[in-house]
């Protein structure tokens, strides 16, 4: 649960990011605003996992029991 909580709010960050980016590129470059916030959007899905896969990694292994013979 932890982990599909993270990836949420790192995702809206991300998504914010680029957007503001996209405003900026459209006054600059009306025509690349759009495929370059497409890029930003699906590079931060993207991004979002692996970070939020890598927050939320246990921080140490699992013991095992003892084996009994």
């Amino acid at each position: 649960m932890i982990l599909l909580v993270v990836y949420l709010a790192l995702m809206i960050a991300g998504n914010f990011i680029a957007y503001g980016i996209g405003l900026i590129i459209e006054k600059n470059m009306p025509s690349a605003s759009l495929p370059a916030f497409l890029f930003m959007y699906f590079l931060s899905l993207g991004l979002s996992w692996v970070i939020a896969v890598r927050l939320t990694r246990p921080k140490t292994a699992p013991k095992t029991a003892p084996k009994t013979a």
